[in-house]
């Protein structure tokens, strides 16, 4: 079985990020699809930075969030 993977942010860890895709309109299931997400563009929610992003094991990014949102309350 393989490993599920998140992205998150290289600065903070945080997996509230957003990336920049081209996306088309498939007709037939009245739905958009991702063509293809551009190499700029990343932004990370939680520290405010553009940012590139590294690939976690779903395990990891929940323990990095989990510490985010406790920053957040201090």
């Amino acid at each position: 079985m393989s490993k599920i993977e998140s992205p998150v942010c290289c600065e903070c860890g945080s997996y509230d990020v957003q990336v920049l895709a081209q996306m088309r309109w498939n007709f037939l299931k009245q739905q958009w699809e991702v063509v293809d997400i551009l190499p700029s563009g990343t932004t990370c929610f939680n520290c405010l930075n553009d940012t590139a992003l590294h690939w976690v094991g779903v395990e990891d990014a929940a323990r990095v969030a989990e510490n985010n949102t406790k920053k957040r309350e201090i």
